[in-house]
């Protein structure tokens, strides 16, 4: 799984070359919290697409925009995102596999 971080509009590019000499474009899934990078990936046969969700609000939208045809979400484990709360409110839809995350809240010096 590859999770594209920031804003660079140039990343999905890079990454499909990249992909593409490496001869594994079929067999990977993306994500990332900024979905404009993954419209790229979508158009490619094989590739996972996954949204990933960083907060409530960014949930809702993602309800609003895919209600249905999401391959996959990833959501962090925040208090508000618990699954029981994700799943009564009725997301995420059939057939989309989920995962959850959650970033460590202190970092180990090395």
């Amino acid at each position: 799984m590859l999770d594209l971080k920031g804003h660079d509009r140039r990343l999905p590019d890079r990454v499909l070359g990249a992909l593409e000499t490496g001869g594994t474009l079929g067999r990977v899934t993306v994500c990332s919290q900024d979905w404009a990078l993954l419209e790229p990936f979508a158009r490619q046969p094989g590739v996972r697409v996954v949204h990933s969700v960083g907060n409530a609000r960014q949930l809702e939208r993602l309800r609003r925009r895919h209600a249905s045809g999401l391959a996959g979400i990833s959501i962090h484990r925040r208090r508000s995102l618990a699954w029981r709360n994700v799943i009564a409110a009725g997301y995420p839809p059939r057939g989309c596999r989920c995962s959850g995350w959650r970033a460590p809240t202190r970092w180990a010096s090395p």
